[in-house]
């Protein structure tokens, strides 16, 4: 009876890949392959956030080789790989991708064996090729000359041996020279070198990044965010969002979940001025906030609907004063505005009140009771500036409730008691409580996510941004070979050595246009290296790299100085945070005369 052959009913996809739910295959990839802009963004570069060409060397690579196809994200990939782009080889491999006539073999064998490759070695596969087709090993023997270059065979005899045979098959057929030339080649880069499988997995990972970055950048952008890793620090992946035109969204416990979240192409609101769409921070991104109490927020929010004051929100989570103080400070309940969070000041509740106590009360907060025009017609973004300094007065009072309600001692009159505290101080809040400058805002942005949301570090800096005489990042292409100044925000940074054993070291910068690299060779680099150290900002002068145009061979570093910034232009908002913000002796008598309504809770308590 003969064997029974074994049925395949169908192949599947390892990962579901949801078509009905987004709308398209990404594993399609003659259409993967074929898309213009996900080309335009490997060709030119553009790849922030994206697997694996994120990198500065690589999107420099990127730019260099001007290539948009798989087959040759291939080799990208592994090309930039140590061994190669230290022997020298991958500078070679790019001047011989654009000129066809540097495309020479050392022997003429090597044409069939790495045309694909112009004669340069960049996978394993090509260290078995050489080693079996030109140097005469078996492909056995040519394997273990590649697993013992990768590290993987212990027996130094055995790879002893194999330098011999293939030193003595090579030498019957080429001069001495070219016999080390080649194993010079082999040697410097198998120990690095991905085998042709790998590097071509991980280009079509970086392919499917940069379609999705290409056509949906809000919610390829809020995942970047929400995985918490990838090259760069978050504040670069906010940034990058901020160059494709999505609008970064403040934590918001009405609105956020845990993880960041995202959509393109559609407002967060009716008053979002934001076309490509949009990025909300998710909880996660606040430090000091527990992930207990993320679940919480969020948990108790699908249930039973939004939070609608800051009352419901604390009765609701039950949170405490530190982590509530948290959410005030960076804008998380921003949505509790002036009109919709605080409770107006009846006069019927003022009727209550004992002659006695009335006199004691301040004429400002009694006519506080009635909302002045100019209070009614502030916007959405002053209401939040008035917010929160609004509410961190409030959460005292009811974390205050909270203490008397659950007090064993029965309060006969705490209700009433804390109805005219809460009515009082908040019409007093409205009336006298300053706003959060925007140097505060940025401040407390810095501290609680890592990076600044509304505003970017340089625009603390404007009197050099502004000037005349500072390249933006995306002219600097205008200028190649040209001497040029320019200042950016430190995005990542690579010290190496070079062959002499000097070191040196790359910046990786960005401005208000775009990012840019700086180029610091040893001689310079002995002269600023403590500067180096700095997030910045950095200004930089030098001479525009002539082939790219993105890159800037450092002649002149400085770290600018806030101070001398100030001194060279008027204050305006957005520098406050360098100026000296102690309480002048005025505002100290304005806040001890504040302290007046003391009295009146004292009076209340008595009665």
């Amino acid at each position: 009876m003969p064997a029974q052959q074994p049925k395949i009913f169908n192949l599947f996809h390892s990962v579901q890949n949801g078509v009905e739910k987004v709308g398209f295959d990404i594993y399609d990839y003659k259409m993967l392959f074929n898309d213009e802009a996900t080309k335009r963004i490997i060709r030119e570069g553009d790849s922030i956030g994206c697997f694996y060409i994120e990198s500065p060397g690589m999107r420099s690579l990127l730019k260099k080789m001007k290539s948009d196809t798989f087959e040759m994200l291939t080799a990208i990939s592994s090309v930039i790989r140590p061994g190669v782009a230290e022997s020298g080889m991958m500078a070679e491999f790019v001047a011989r991708h654009h000129d066809p006539s540097r495309r020479k073999y050392l022997v003429p064998e090597l044409e069939d064996v790495l045309g694909e490759t112009y004669g340069v070695m960049i996978y394993q596969e090509d260290v078995i090729k050489v080693a079996h087709y030109i140097a005469g090993l078996s492909l056995e023997e040519a394997d273990l000359l590649r697993r013992a270059m990768s590290g993987k065979m212990r027996s130094h005899e055995a790879m002893k041996k194999i330098k011999e045979k293939f030193y003595s098959n090579c030498i019957k057929k080429y001069s001495p020279d070219i016999t080390s030339e080649l194993w010079r080649q082999i040697e410097s880069f198998a120990g690095y070198a991905f085998c042709k499988a790998h590097s071509a997995s991980f280009a079509l990972l970086s392919f499917q990044n940069a379609f999705l970055k290409a056509h949906y950048p809000a919610e390829f952008m809020s995942s970047v965010l929400g995985n918490q890793g990838g090259y760069y620090s978050a504040a670069v992946y906010v940034q990058e969002s901020k160059r494709l035109g999505l609008k970064i969204l403040l934590p918001d416990i009405n609105e956020s979940e845990i993880e960041y979240t995202g959509q393109s192409g559609l407002p967060a609101s009716s008053t979002a001025n934001c076309p490509a769409g949009w990025i909300r921070i998710g909880l996660m991104a606040i430090k000091n906030l527990s992930t207990n109490t993320m679940n919480t927020i969020v948990d108790k929010r699908n249930r039973n609907g939004k939070y609608k004051s800051l009352r419901d929100f604390l009765r609701r989570t039950n949170i405490g004063n530190a982590e509530a103080s948290i959410l005030i400070q960076c804008g998380a309940m921003d949505c509790f505005d002036v009109n919709g969070s605080l409770d107006k000041l009846e006069p019927a509740i003022l009727d209550k009140l004992e002659p006695a106590i009335l006199d004691k009360l301040e004429p400002a907060i009694l006519e506080c009771s009635v909302p002045m025009q100019s209070e009614r017609n502030v916007t959405r973004e002053q209401n939040a500036a008035l917010t929160r300094p609004m509410l961190m007065r409030m959460l005292d009072i009811e974390l205050h409730r909270r203490k008397i309600t659950t007090d064993d001692v029965f309060n006969l009159f705490a209700d009433s008691v804390m109805d005219v505290e809460q009515q009082i101080k908040n019409k007093f809040t409205q009336k006298h409580e300053a706003n959060y400058s925007i140097a505060e805002i940025c401040k407390i942005e810095y501290e609680t996510f890592g990076y600044m949301v509304t505003r970017h570090p340089l625009e603390f800096f404007n009197a050099y941004t502004e000037n005349q005489t500072i390249s933006p990042a995306k002219e600097l292409r205008q200028s190649k070979g040209r001497r040029v100044r320019a200042i950016g925000w430190l995005m990542t940074s690579k010290r190496i050595r070079t062959r002499k054993g000097d070191i040196m070291k790359f910046l990786s910068l960005e401005d208000l246009t775009g990012t840019f690299e700086a180029v610091i060779f040893p001689k310079e680099y002995e002269k600023y290296a403590p500067l180096t150290i700095s997030m910045g900002p950095y200004f930089v002068e030098g001479y525009v790299d002539k082939e790219n145009g993105d890159t800037i061979t450092v002649t002149k570093l400085a770290v600018l100085s806030a101070n001398k910034a100030l001194r060279a232009k008027q204050f305006d908002d957005a520098e406050n945070i360098f100026r000296n913000t102690e309480k002048t002796l005025g505002e100290e008598f304005r806040v001890i005369d504040s302290m007046r309504e003391e009295l009146v809770y004292r009076s209340v308590y008595n009665f």
